[in-house]
């Protein structure tokens, strides 16, 4: 039994994979084509903000396309049983401070204000890489859902011996029904960006596997209109 059970497990991730390649990385492809095609061919008659718009434009869909093949490239290797989890002690607002610095280049693009309220030198005991990948795709995804004028807000707290790390979104909010599903690899339903940005769901996959393996927990809040909360904990590292 559990050998049929590794073979469909085996098959999902093999569809799902094609899936992503045919369809998903297409996408944004054709924006990259189609916005270029434009500059090249009518670049004299266009105006310095249409040229600045469509720039715009190519950079979201390339940014979205690197970070599809990132997670796609991780969540292939996590499958394979490549990544080994290194548990240390971890300075996580650094982490946080660093990717949070990267992806604002992103979100100004989008006319969305990232505000980052993590208190520093926060400790926990987990491993540095896939934490990182957690924190990219959280912080990925609350600006992809989010529309121009939005705000991003990253927090921490603590409570008793957790570190609660949270990424509030002022975006379009998420149904009861896509809610259910955020987290899980079988059932997952996935939206488009409010840029058109291609969406897979498989960043939060990720982002759930990871949390699991580094003995933590992650959840998501959200309305329809009001924006979401996504949230992971993880233990606490004191001196």
């Amino acid at each position: 039994r559990s050998k049929n059970e590794k073979l469909l497990r085996l098959n999902r991730t093999k569809d799902r994979f094609f899936s992503i390649i045919s369809h998903d990385l297409r996408t944004p492809f054709s924006s990259i084509l189609g916005f270029s095609e434009i500059l090249s061919s009518e670049i004299t008659e266009l105006s310095h903000d249409d040229i600045k718009d469509y720039a715009n434009n190519i950079y979201l869909s390339s940014r979205s396309t690197y970070e599809l093949l990132e997670n796609l490239l991780i969540w292939a290797r996590s499958h394979n049983g490549d990544i080994r989890m290194n548990i240390t002690r971890v300075n996580i607002s650094n982490v946080i401070n660093e990717v949070a610095s990267v992806m604002s280049q992103t979100a100004r693009i989008k006319g969305i204000t990232v505000i980052n309220e993590t208190d520093d030198n926060i400790f926990v005991c987990a491993d540095m890489n896939s934490i990182k990948v957690v924190v990219r795709n959280l912080i990925s995804n609350a600006i992809k859902y989010t529309s121009e004028g939005g705000l991003v807000k990253v927090s921490t707290q603590i409570i008793r011996d957790k570190v609660i790390v949270s990424v509030k979104d002022t975006g379009k909010g998420i149904s009861e029904v896509v809610l259910s599903t955020l987290f899980s690899e079988n059932d997952n339903i996935s939206e488009p960006g409010t840029a058109n940005e291609t969406g897979t769901g498989l960043g939060l996959i990720l982002c759930k596997e990871f949390i699991d393996l580094n003995r933590g927990e992650i959840w998501a809040q959200s309305s329809p209109g009001e924006g979401s909360t996504f949230s992971f904990a993880l233990p606490l590292c004191r001196d």
